[in-house]
C-alpha cells in the first residue's frame, strides 16, 4: 500500500494491521484526507452521512434520498474505507444493473490510483464481482437473490435499493456479521412509495421510515408541503442536498 495512505489511515483511528480501533475517530477531517489521496470528490452532506454511518453510535444506518444525487458515489467510498481498514464486506442491490455499476465504479476508482498499490486480486462475476485488498479487506458485489451471503463471515454490509428488500434476505445476510467486532450495515435507497410499503413491508428500511428511527435520515420535501406555495431555497436543499451541483441552481438558491 502507498505509504502516505498507510500513514493517514493509521492516524488515531487505526491500530496495527489497519483494523479500526475506534470508529468514532473516523472524523470528517480524516475522511477528507483519505478522499484527497484518492482524488475522490464528495459533498459535505456525504461526509456527514459517512461520519454517522461509521460511528459507534449505531450498528445500522439508513439513508433515504432522491435518485441521482450521489448515494452510490458515497457508498463506493464507504466500501473503500472499510476495506482499507481490513474489513470484509458485501454490497447487494435489488437489480443486477445497479450491482454491476457499483463494481465498475470500484474498479474505475482503483484503476485511477495504481500508485496507492491497494489490490491483491480482482474477480469479475455475473452481477458484480469480488475484490481482495492488500490490507486484508475484501468486498463481494452482487445482486440480491435467495440465500445471498449464506455461509459467509463478514464485517459490514451495504444494502442498495434498500426500500426493496424482500423476504428472509435480511435475516440470512445479517447473520454473516454477528461474530464480527465491527458489525456495520449501511442501507441506502429512495423514499419508499405506497407500493413499496405493501410489497416490501418486511424491509428494515421501511420499518425505519415508519418508526422515524433516529438512525434513519431522509432528504425529501415535507409531507405537509403545500404545492401552491412558491418553493424556496430551504425546501430545495431539504429535498436535494446536492442541488448546488445542478447548473444554475447555486445562483438560484
Amino acid at each position: 500500500m502507498n505509504q502516505a495512505l498507510i500513514e493517514t489511515l493509521e492516524e488515531d483511528a487505526f491500530q496495527s494491521g489497519r483494523k479500526m480501533k475506534n470508529t468514532n475517530a473516523m472524523t470528517i477531517w480524516k475522511l477528507k484526507k483519505i478522499a484527497a489521496l484518492f482524488n475522490y470528490s464528495l459533498d459535505y452532506w456525504q461526509y456527514q452521512v459517512l461520519n454517522r454511518a461509521l460511528s459507534d453510535d449505531w450498528r445500522d444506518y439508513y439513508l433515504s434520498a432522491m435518485r441521482q444525487i450521489g448515494k452510490t458515489h458515497m457508498a463506493v467510498f464507504y466500501i473503500l474505507v472499510n476495506c482499507l481498514a481490513g474489513h470484509a464486506g458485501l454490497y447487494t442491490a435489488h437489480k443486477s444493473e445497479t450491482s454491476n455499476e457499483v463494481f465498475n465504479r470500484l474498479i474505475s476508482t482503483l484503476n485511477r490510483n495504481p500508485h496507492l498499490d491497494l489490490v491483491e486480486s480482482i474477480k469479475r462475476k455475473s452481477g458484480g464481482g469480488e475484490i481482495h485488498f492488500k490490507s486484508g479487506g475484501s468486498i463481494l458485489v452482487k445482486v440480491r437473490t435467495p440465500g445471498t451471503g449464506v455461509g459467509m463471515t463478514l464485517d459490514f454490509i451495504v444494502w442498495d435499493e434498500a426500500q426493496k428488500i424482500k423476504g428472509t434476505s435480511v435475516e440470512d445476510i445479517d447473520a454473516t456479521i454477528i461474530t464480527s467486532d465491527f458489525q456495520r450495515q449501511l442501507f441506502i435507497g429512495t423514499p419508499p412509495t405506497d407500493r413499496d410499503f405493501v410489497l416490501y413491508h418486511e424491509s428494515p428500511f421501511i420499518a425505519a421510515k415508519k418508526g422515524n428511527w433516529i438512525n434513519y435520515q431522509e432528504f425529501s420535501i415535507s409531507k405537509d408541503y403545500d404545492p401552491n406555495i412558491k418553493i424556496n431555497a430551504s425546501t430545495i436543499r431539504k429535498a436535494n442536498p446536492a442541488c448546488a451541483r445542478v447548473p444554475g441552481m447555486a445562483q438560484a438558491i
